[in-house]
């Protein structure tokens, strides 16, 4: 399998960047995102080094959207101010 002759630490990066994405779903335990992570990559099978980096990509810009979006909603709550 491609992935188990790719450097630890490489495959570390990539595993770390997939797993930001699942910790909230579960429930913020790193270990089991990072289970997750390696079982949603594997599941792709990615056959070469950019196939992987393609991959990872992906995670970064899907978890980049993800704070603009809910940076956004934030912003977007109507605020009340006190007066004072």
């Amino acid at each position: 399998m491609f992935l188990a002759n790719l450097p630890e630490p490489f495959l570390r990066t990539i595993l770390h960047q997939i797993a930001l994405l699942l910790l909230a779903g579960a429930g913020g335990d790193m270990e089991a995102a990072r289970h997750a992570a390696a079982a949603t990559l594997s599941a792709y099978a990615p056959r070469t080094e950019v196939e992987l980096r393609l991959a990872a990509r992906t995670a970064r810009r899907t978890r980049i959207s993800v704070q603009n979006r809910s940076a956004s909603a934030w912003c977007s709550k109507p605020t009340t101010m006190s007066s004072a």
